[in-house]
């Protein structure tokens, strides 16, 4: 008999997981959760949740779903982030301290990305372009002239965040901004997580074989002519 399916998540479950996190964290750094951390701990902690969400995004979903549980405020100093906060606090929402980017504790470890992924994010996008990410084969991204044509096939547009590099908010915001991205095209980590080598091939060359029966003391002494290096790799051994 095959396995009965995954009960889906309830509306519960999600309000339930939400307002635990931003209760600690409010508890915890005295101010409040920005709403991309919030949206990734979600995918990350509590994948599954996602499905309660279905195509709404979470700042709407919140505030429809979640008024009771959690207030959503605007910052006072960048007004298109949102934050959320337990609800009922009474807090003021002109008080720039309620709305920092809070210091990552060295116990918590962030997600490593492929280069190119970082690089996406973080290299400055000239005014007037749009950057484009491929994640296959291999993650490579373009940066392109203003067009009405849609994205390449296979490429992914990328909304290069504006943060200033010297703030201590940087590294915060900018893996903010890659967990948002991933989450908007339904990417996993896998994705965008570096790449593992492939193993070098074993070399079958001749020379390869000769130099393995030296020692270091024999790799001081010999010398060859190139030419017969060159047919030492050709030969099999």
């Amino acid at each position: 008999m095959d396995d009965a399916a995954p009960t889906p998540p309830t509306l519960d479950e999600f309000r339930a997981f939400v307002k635990k996190k931003v209760r600690e964290h409010f508890e915890r750094e005295k101010a409040g959760m920005l709403l991309q951390n919030l949206g990734w701990a979600i995918f990350k902690e509590r994948p599954e949740l996602r499905a309660v969400l279905g195509t709404q995004k979470l700042k709407p979903f919140l505030k429809s779903h979640m008024s009771a549980d959690v207030d959503v405020l605007p910052s006072p100093v960048r007004p298109l982030d949102s934050w959320a906060f337990p609800a009922g606090l009474g807090l003021d929402p002109s008080d720039e301290l309620l709305f920092r980017a809070t210091a990552v504790r060295p116990s918590e470890q962030r997600l490593r990305y492929h280069p190119a992924v970082w690089s996406a994010f973080t290299k400055p996008l000239e005014p007037g372009r749009r950057r484009l990410l491929w994640l296959e084969p291999e993650p490579r991204f373009n940066d392109q002239e203003p067009t009405q044509q849609p994205p390449h096939p296979g490429s992914l547009v990328v909304n290069v965040p504006a943060v200033d590099p010297t703030s201590e908010s940087f590294l915060e915001e900018i893996h903010a901004s890659i967990a948002r991205w991933t989450q908007e095209n339904e990417l996993g980590y896998d994705k965008v997580a570096p790449r593992k080598s492939d193993p070098p091939r074993q070399s079958t060359s001749l020379l390869d074989a000769i130099l393995s029966t030296l020692d270091d003391g024999d790799l001081r002494r010999c010398t060859l002519p190139l030419d017969i290096v060159r047919k030492l790799l050709r030969a099999a051994a």
